[in-house]
């Protein structure tokens, strides 16, 4: 499984995530009326919100390894997820 998680519109990346056959969690923007408000709707996806919304998705105790990658300062708290297959198992 590939998972994008962005801080980012989940507009922006949609279309590319779905070609690609990626999941997408990410920032959703507000519409009302059927018109952007240029609000969000929710809290952004980023920092500790990010492991959060990993969280609500994936139950990752069924993963034995989960790689993160991402380097900004709104990346740093999904390190915390990462693991790896010990050797020998």
């Amino acid at each position: 499984t590939i998972c994008v998680v962005t801080a980012s519109a989940k507009e922006w990346l949609e279309a590319w995530t779905e070609q690609q056959q990626f999941d997408l969690i990410a920032t959703h923007l507000e519409y009302k009326n059927n018109r952007l408000t240029g609000n969000l709707h929710g809290k952004n996806c980023n920092a500790e919100e990010k492991v959060r919304r990993i969280q609500a998705v994936y139950d990752l105790a069924q993963y034995d390894c989960i790689e993160v990658h991402g380097y900004g300062r709104g990346d740093l708290a999904m390190h915390g997820l990462a693991k790896t297959v010990k050797q020998g198992e």
